[in-house]
């Protein structure tokens, strides 16, 4: 039988973060860490964006020691970063291929992510900025249960009125984006973030939201062009040949999707999306053994936790 889409898209849904694999010294690293809230920092240590998230991220952890920290070094030479930031007190996890990075939906360095200690996701913050400090510990205290939702949001909307950067703005096109984009407003979200893009051109979050919302709004032939203006290394080899494999599946040239699209599920840590949309490729082929195979392939990764290296 074949995976209809709308099961495959329950199976995909979660609100939870789970990841296993090692740090850089070979210890086992697991989320989430029952018992603790875990915040995960995902740098690049060449970044002084990064150094600052590190230098503020070590000040507020000072004073809320019940946390649990771990940082994930991305890029090419993360391993001689992580090296470099060996003098750091907590688990650096070498992140080389953007494996552990794509597996939680991060694009853009340095991203804060705050996990409570069953997995649920309670915060994702993109970037460093004049708010990231008052962030991070608002979002600490309703992890940990010392403040509610309500207390939340009148923190974050009294910060508001606080001066803020380019940055900050970027960072807030992007989010009011990605909600439109999960209304399937892609119009209205590349609005927002074309008004992102002025001021923040290299955000990856903001370009590969670019070709979401175009690709959403039915416009595949600019998505294509998108993606080959990419910069080299401006996000995951996998997240490119993701996108480049919806572009061109939307534009009907299904041998040239099948094949982004096989490379995707290479180097993707979690290839769910890549392998059902393999299966559409299959069905409109008419190889419905095909098809289903990959709609089988599809279901199985989305329904399985995802985990780093072995």
């Amino acid at each position: 039988m074949l995976l209809a889409p709308a099961a495959l898209s329950r199976a995909a849904e979660t609100s939870k973060v789970r990841w296993a694999g090692a740090d850089a010294a070979g210890r086992a690293v697991k989320i989430p860490d029952p018992g603790t809230v875990t915040i995960l920092a995902f740098v690049r240590a060449d970044q002084p964006q990064s150094r600052m998230a590190m230098h503020q991220l070590r000040a507020t952890t000072r004073q809320s020691s019940s946390a649990k920290v771990i940082v994930f070094v991305s890029g090419d030479n993360a391993a001689q970063q992580a090296r470099e930031l060996s003098d750091l007190p907590w688990p650096l996890v070498v992140d080389s291929d953007f494996s552990a990075s794509g597996a939680m939906s991060v694009h853009a360095w340095p991203t804060t992510l705050i996990v409570k200690s069953d997995g649920e996701l309670v915060a994702h913050l993109a970037g460093v900025g004049t708010s990231y400090t008052t962030d991070l510990e608002a979002y600490l205290q309703l992890a940990a249960g010392k403040i509610d939702a309500a207390e939340l949001a009148k923190r974050l909307a009294d910060k508001e009125s606080i001066s803020d950067g380019p940055a900050e703005k970027a960072a807030r096109h992007l989010a009011l984006a990605r909600r439109f984009l999960d209304q399937g407003r892609g119009e209205q979200a590349i609005v927002e973030i074309q008004q992102g893009l002025k001021l923040a051109p290299d955000s990856p979050g903001l370009l590969t939201a670019n070709i979401q919302a175009l690709l959403a709004a039915g416009r595949a032939d600019e998505a294509l062009k998108a993606i080959d203006a990419l910069a080299d290394g401006s996000i995951p080899a996998w997240q490119i040949n993701l996108l480049r494999g919806k572009a061109l599946w939307a534009m009907n040239r299904h041998d040239q999707a099948k094949a982004a699209l096989n490379d995707a599920i290479k180097l993707n840590p979690n290839p769910a999306e890549a392998q059902y949309l393999i299966g559409r490729v299959h069905e409109e082929e008419k190889d419905f053994t095909a098809a289903a195979a990959a709609y089988r392939k599809a279901y199985e990764a989305a329904r399985s936790p995802t985990t780093g290296p072995k």
